[in-house]
Parts: structure tokens; C-alpha cells; sequence
């Protein structure tokens, strides 16, 4: 080969590849790798509120594939009761609950996996006052968040 010829560039070897797929593997895996903690809604799952009126709001946790479907369960009556305090009132009624369980499959180049996510959701109605007594749809918000504080993982 003459000294003053272009070479051609090469392309990524094989080593390469290889310390690029790792790298990647180990950033996936520092952030699938933890439950979600009690937190606004973000990459790792979370609590996202929708008002709908002046005492009504759908609350909604997700989870991510490390966190199990009582967890989140836990975690969506704690915000349901953190909101309705936060906005002034004593109690609320649950209405409309749904769980979900979604199964999501994703491919990395030839890399595949399943995962499963659990998430809650519940339109809730915030009152002030003494609470209903027969109301199995009734919470007492101050009571949730000193009894299921601790259990919280923030």
C-alpha cells in the first residue's frame, strides 16, 4: 500500500460493539433496577393527579417493573389521601377503581425483554367533615397518612 494513499476508515469492531452494548445493558439497568419510590409521576413511575372539579380528582400511581402491584396500591391510597389534605378537606370517597397490570415487551438490537407494570387508578371526592360512618368508599385522610406514613418510601 502506498504511504500516500487515503485508508478507509474502519468500522466499529466487534470489541467494540460489544463494550457499547454492555454500556448500554448497565445504563438500562441502573434505572429499571430500583421499585419506585412515592414521588411525582417521572421515568421510574410515580402519582400524577387530574382535577376535575373543586373536589374531585383522578389519581393515578404507576409503577415500574420492580415494584409489586401492593406497593402501588399502598402507595395510591396514601396520595389520595395526601391530596385530599393538602387541598383542605378530612375524607374522601373512592370511586371508579381500576388496576392495571401491563406486560411490555422492548427490543434492543437482538436483546428482548417482558416486563410487567402495575399501576391504580381512582376518581376521588374530598369532603371536610366528620366522615360517613357505612361508607366502605370512605377514607379518613388524616388517618392514612399517620398510619401508612412510615411505610412510604420516598
Amino acid at each position: 500500500m502506498n504511504k500516500n494513499s487515503l485508508k478507509r476508515p474502519r468500522s466499529a469492531s466487534l470489541p467494540g460493539r460489544m463494550n457499547l452494548l454492555v454500556g448500554l445493558g448497565l445504563f438500562l439497568s441502573a434505572f429499571s433496577g430500583c421499585v419506585t419510590t412515592y414521588q411525582a409521576h417521572a421515568y421510574t413511575g410515580g402519582y400524577k393527579d387530574v382535577p376535575i372539579d373543586g373536589n374531585t380528582s383522578q389519581v393515578s400511581f404507576y409503577g415500574n417493573a420492580n415494584t409489586d402491584r401492593e406497593t402501588i396500591e399502598l402507595y395510591h391510597l396514601y396520595r389520595c389521601a395526601e391530596l385530599t389534605v393538602s387541598l383542605g378537606g378530612d375524607f374522601f370517597l373512592m370511586q371508579d377503581q381500576g388496576a392495571d397490570r401491563n406486560f411490555q415487551i422492548r427490543t434492543y438490537g437482538t436483546i428482548v425483554s417482558g416486563e410487567t407494570r402495575y399501576s391504580k387508578t381512582a376518581r376521588i371526592k374530598m369532603f371536610k367533615g366528620p366522615m360517613p360512618k357505612n361508607d366502605p368508599n370512605a377514607y379518613d385522610a388524616h388517618a392514612i397518612l399517620k398510619n401508612l406514613g412510615q411505610r412510604i418510601m420516598r
